[in-house]
């Protein structure tokens, strides 16, 4: 498993594939749909890699950490996570960091 910071298209793209793949696993889990992050990305297209994080295992997403742009001065994080055991050697806080396995907002100061 391994962490990247994907930008513009290849970000939308890892963020779609990884919310599908989630709700395909369970209808009724998870907060976000793939349409959520389709329309968050109008308003927000991610040109910076320090506003993503994908972790992923071979090709395919297993979990993210977003932070999207509203405005100037006004942030949302999210997160996405399936329940995977993390590869032998790596803390579950490095697979999928549960601290981030919420949203909030926040403005900047």
């Amino acid at each position: 498993m391994r962490a990247v910071r994907p930008t513009g298209q290849e970000y939308l793209a890892l963020v779609t594939e990884l919310l599908q793949r989630r709700r395909l696993a369970d209808p009724v889990a998870g907060l976000w749909e793939a349409a959520d992050v389709q329309w968050w990305y109008t308003r927000d297209p991610h040109p910076y890699n320090a506003d993503a994080v994908v972790w992923v295992d071979g090709d395919a997403p297993v979990t993210a950490a977003v932070f999207t742009r509203w405005s100037a001065g006004r942030y949302g994080c999210t997160s996405s996570a399936t329940r995977l055991s993390p590869p032998h050697g790596i803390s579950s806080t490095t697979a999928a960091p549960s601290s981030l396995l919420h949203r909030s907002r926040w403005r900047s100061t």
